[in-house]
C-alpha cells in the first residue's frame, strides 16, 4: 500500500525541462594540438635562433667559427637579388610570427555564453608552448629593435 502511494506520487511528478537551458558555445581555435604546435614552433624558430646565436658568439664573445660569415654572405646574396629579397624577412621575422600565432591558438580556448552575453577566454598552461611563445616573442622583439635602431638613427649632416 505504501509502495502504491509512492509509485503514484512518482508518476505524477513534473519532469524538469531542459529546452530553456542553452549550452555554451565553444569557439575552439586550436588548429593543431598543443604538442604538435610546440614541435612546429621549434622548427620555425631554429633559423632565427641560429642567426642570433652566431651574432652573439661573433660580436659579444669574439668567437668566430665562420658560421655567421657564411650565413651573412648567403643572406646578402639573396638580398641583392630582386626576386629573392623577401627571403630574409620571412626567415627572421615571419617564421617567429607564425610560431607565435600557432602557439597562441593552441593554448587559448574561447567560450561564448549567450545567456550572460559573455566571452570567456581561457589560457591553458602548456609550458612547452609558453616557452616557445616567449622565445618567438623575444626573437621578434630583437629584430624589431634592431630595425628601429638601424633605420631611425641620427645621421650626420641632417
Amino acid at each position: 500500500m505504501v509502495t502504491d502511494d509512492f509509485e503514484k506520487k512518482m508518476e505524477n511528478l513534473q519532469k524538469p525541462g531542459a529546452a530553456a537551458v542553452q549550452p555554451p558555445i565553444d569557439l575552439k581555435l586550436a588548429i593543431v594540438s598543443a604538442s604538435r604546435s610546440a614541435a612546429i614552433g621549434v622548427w620555425l624558430v631554429v633559423v632565427p635562433c641560429f642567426f642570433i646565436a652566431c651574432v652573439v658568439m661573433k660580436y659579444l664573445f669574439h668567437i668566430n667559427l665562420g658560421l655567421l660569415d657564411v650565413f651573412e654572405e648567403t643572406i646578402s646574396a639573396l638580398d641583392r637579388s630582386p626576386s629573392s629579397w623577401w627571403i630574409q624577412p620571412v626567415l627572421l621575422m615571419g617564421l617567429p610570427l607564425v610560431s607565435i600565432i600557432l602557439n597562441l591558438l593552441s593554448i587559448t580556448h574561447f567560450q561564448w555564453q549567450p545567456g550572460s552575453k559573455a566571452l570567456v577566454l581561457t589560457l591553458k598552461l602548456r609550458w612547452m608552448n609558453l616557452l616557445i611563445l616567449f622565445v618567438s616573442l623575444g626573437i621578434v622583439m630583437i629584430f624589431f629593435l634592431y630595425l628601429l635602431t638601424e633605420n631611425f638613427q641620427a645621421r650626420p649632416g641632417h
